[in-house]
């Protein structure tokens, strides 16, 4: 851990102190200090909301606690979700994987299943925090739709293995945002938004974007494109995924739509989830990237791995190397209208910006 982990520990006891406990659960418990170079901070908050309230709230105060701790000011940068590199999810469908041998070995269903079964001692209870520790937050809000559509299937893993793939349901992006208590189908299929810093410049500074290299640069968008405002200046606009799309890209969903158009595709889930590859883990914080070293040598032998032969791994994921990940029929999610729709705009406009997944950027004209 860095000092500026420790620095940061320090403040965030301190503000405990200082909130009820209802409060800090809520906006504090789950950030984490991404990076703190040359005194510019920036911190993952654990949802949108806690997002905007440390930065209306707090920012001030953990400026203040942290140059009291360090001697020299800082700038505070709140984000969410924490910036992501798109490597591995662009190269999930990579075919030099399969030549990955430690992963090969580990993707083995049976040994999987008695992986979850000696760490529950009855039933198949999860490999403690594997899900809830790691995989929900890879999946951010996509896993608590995950969570729901998988316990629609009341076959037991066993009986279905190896193949656990749910069986093809359709539903309508209105039901599966009303199982999550969202009115909005847009949640669930992905939408076009402003980016959060052209918002925060356009109605608090009063002063617009003025150049499209003043976007947020976040890695995190796989497209972004510009709007010009009447009076000059820009609205920057990104994709948003939706939680069905997030599924889809992280391979834990087939989707099948009729038409591009369709508002009831066809989806099938995977149940069961893997150990997370180096790949995987790397898009995770900076503390759960130690825990989940920490979890490998705790439970390493489970899966026939410790942390030398785990970071051996190559393959972006280990889905598509279970014997029975193949097999869920036609995909074409990605031919969505609202998708495509965006794209095509993007591509349209002059000011059509590429994010890469080093968080620089490159203005295509």
């Amino acid at each position: 851990m860095t000092p500026e982990h420790d620095v940061w520990q320090a403040v965030r006891a301190q503000l405990r102190r200082q909130m009820t406990n209802a409060t800090f659960d809520q906006h504090l418990a789950g950030a984490s200090l991404l990076s703190a170079a040359n005194g510019a901070w920036q911190i993952a908050a654990p949802s949108n909301a806690a997002r905007d309230w440390l930065d209306t709230r707090l920012r001030e105060t953990i400026e203040r606690a942290v140059q009291s701790e360090i001697g020299r000011p800082i700038t505070l940068d709140f984000v969410f979700p924490p910036p992501r590199s798109a490597d591995y999810l662009t190269d999930m469908s990579d075919n030099g994987a399969i030549d990955d041998p430690v992963a090969r070995d580990v993707a083995d269903p049976e040994l999987l299943l008695g992986a979850y079964l000696e760490a529950g001692g009855s039933g198949y209870a999860q490999v403690p925090h594997l899900y809830t520790r790691f995989w929900m937050p890879l999946l951010g809000p996509a896993y608590t739709l995950w969570l729901n559509l998988t316990g629609d299937d009341r076959r037991s893993l066993r009986a279905i293995a190896p193949d656990f793939w749910t069986p093809p349901c359709s539903y309508s992006y209105r039901e599966l945002a009303a199982r999550l208590g969202q009115q909005n189908p847009r949640c669930i299929y992905g939408y076009a938004d402003e980016c959060y810093h052209s918002r925060r410049q356009r109605l608090e500074q009063r002063t617009p974007l003025t150049t499209p290299a003043d976007c947020c640069r976040n890695s995190r968008w796989s497209h972004l494109h510009h709007q010009p405002l009447d009076g000059g200046g820009f609205i920057c606009r990104h994709w948003v995924p939706g939680r069905l799309e997030i599924l889809h890209r992280h391979g834990l969903a087939r989707v099948h739509l009729d038409t591009p158009a369709a508002r009831k595709p066809t989806i099938r889930l995977w149940r069961l989830l893997p150990p997370l590859t180096p790949r995987q883990v790397n898009t995770l914080t900076p503390e759960l990237q130690r825990d989940y070293l920490d979890f490998i040598r705790d439970y390493g032998r489970l899966f026939r791995l410790d942390v030398a032969r785990w970071q051996q791994i190559t393959a972006p994921s280990l889905l598509p190397l279970l014997p029975g990940y193949p097999t869920a029929g036609d995909d074409n999610f990605e031919q969505r209208q609202a998708r495509q729709d965006f794209l095509a705009g993007a591509e349209k406009n002059p000011d059509y910006l590429t994010c890469l997944s080093d968080n620089s950027a490159v203005h295509s004209l």
